[in-house]
């Protein structure tokens, strides 16, 4: 299975590539120093991870000129201000948070994605509470204040929960956007 993702991701960072490439001004591919490529990767996101350590990408795209700059982000959501912004060419990551920005209007397109289905989606996946909070099942979450990250893998697991528990996501909670050292403290200080 690990094999089979690895080729699945150096096969996506490839399409990615090419796409890039052809998408470049001819005086950016003319030029005879390396074109940077500035790649964005998450730790968890086990494919990309895999193959910033294994280096064959890099290696590979140099002997054509390219020299691949890794950047690692926490969120979804910083990358893809990265890639807005234009401080990165390419983020790797998830879906839903592409597909987030696309629909709040960041100019930006989904070259490719994987398969995402089942086991992954839900094994490593969970919503916490405090040992003493009165939150006992999904449709306690009602009325309740939710931290989240914006735009990525938790708040779509947050939405599909919230919906499995009977009700409207945002509607029947409200969602707190906060980053992962925010979430953090949040969590510890209530």
């Amino acid at each position: 299975m690990k094999r089979k993702a690895s080729f699945f991701a150096a096969g996506a960072l490839a399409a990615l590539f090419l796409a890039w490439l052809v998408a470049r001004p001819a005086e950016s591919r003319a030029r005879d120093d390396a074109i940077p490529l500035r790649i964005s990767h998450f730790r968890p996101s086990i494919p990309a991870t895999m193959q910033k350590a294994r280096g064959s990408l890099e290696r590979n795209l140099a002997q054509r000129g390219v020299a691949v700059q890794w950047n690692e982000f926490k969120a979804t959501t910083d990358s893809i201000l990265a890639l807005s912004s234009g401080a990165i060419d390419l983020s790797v990551g998830g879906i839903e948070g592409g597909v987030a920005a696309i629909a709040s209007g960041v100019p930006l397109r989904l070259v490719a994605t994987g398969p995402h289905r089942a086991p992954k989606t839900g094994w490593y996946t969970a919503l916490l509470v405090r040992e003493n909070s009165s939150i006992r099942s999904l449709a306690d979450l009602r009325g309740k204040k939710v931290g989240v990250g914006r735009g990525g893998f938790s708040e779509a697991i947050l939405a599909l929960a919230v919906q499995k528990g009977g009700y409207r996501y945002p509607q029947d909670i409200e969602p707190v956007y906060l980053s992962t050292a925010d979430s953090t403290n949040a969590f510890r200080s209530r």
